[in-house]
């Protein structure tokens, strides 16, 4: 096991992984999911209560073995493309302006 540290370029650092293995259970919107996923990176996630509503089932883990599994079985790149449709910075970018029209 290695400790890296402080990351400077989180992005960077997922890309030259290629996998996210998430387990905790504590995050409150478990960004890092979505950013390992926006560089291609492959991610593995505890099932969590309810995290089969923010992520695709066929990555989340609930025991050792199929997680171990997933991981040598890993696609890296995978699900970039959804992550860029779905929460892209082109989305953000005409939604935060919407959303602060609502608001005010």
């Amino acid at each position: 096991m290695r400790f890296d540290g402080e990351i400077a370029d989180m992005s960077a650092w997922y890309a030259d992984r290629g996998v996210l293995l998430s387990t905790s259970v504590y995050e409150s919107l478990w960004l890092n999911i979505g950013e390992a996923m926006a560089v291609g990176a492959f991610p593995f996630v505890d099932d969590f209560s309810g995290a089969d509503i923010s992520w695709p089932v066929e990555f989340l883990v609930a025991s050792t073995e199929p997680g171990v599994a997933l991981i040598r079985s890993g696609h890296p790149g995978l699900y970039r493309d959804r992550v860029v449709e779905r929460d892209g910075s082109e989305r953000q970018f005409q939604a935060v302006p919407r959303l602060l029209a609502e608001v005010t």
